[in-house]
């Protein structure tokens, strides 16, 4: 399809998910239904597959049931909590997890982090996420770099973290 209005060169009927109004609309109109919500879920219904492995499953009959997966399983397991980047509060460039962890600790826990860009000073307090089977890894591997929505969090965007 070449514009939102254009039909399905395949089936020739007019397409269902809103590609063209942004990935907030995108993922809600996945889970509208209980039927999609059950294949969005379909990896953990499976998770021996992989959770707590590292050996990929020995028959392939889903993604999940490659190494890949096996390697990014901790972004899916709710026993994992990891750091997030942010952005600059002066110059909105990305600061990354390495660059804030290695910033120098200040009052009540704030981190004292200099922009790498603008090279401006500001105090951030960490935030972590945490793995959840609600968490949607897009089309390619490591496209979950971009987003990270889960139930219980809001959406995040890496240029919204602080907004």
């Amino acid at each position: 399809m070449d514009n939102k209005d254009a039909c399905c060169t395949h089936c020739g009927n007019k397409g269902y998910l809103k590609y063209y109004y942004g990935l907030e609309t995108k993922i809600k109109n996945w889970f509208k239904t209980e039927p999609m919500c059950k294949k969005m879920l379909s990896h953990w219904k499976q998770r021996e597959h992989w959770l707590g492995s590292e050996e990929s499953w020995p028959l392939k009959q889903e993604f999940w049931d490659g190494q890949r997966w096996i390697d990014l399983q901790w972004f899916w397991d709710p026993s994992k909590v990891w750091p997030l980047p942010t952005v600059c509060v002066h110059c909105s460039d990305i600061i990354s997890v390495d660059h804030l962890s290695a910033s120098p600790e200040g009052i009540d826990n704030l981190k004292i982090v200099t922009c790498p860009g603008c090279f401006e000073t500001f105090h951030h307090s960490m935030k972590m996420a945490r793995g959840s089977p609600l968490n949607l890894a897009p089309h390619r591997p490591l496209g979950w770099v971009a987003t990270i929505w889960n139930k219980f969090q809001r959406m995040w965007f890496l240029r919204s973290f602080h907004r």
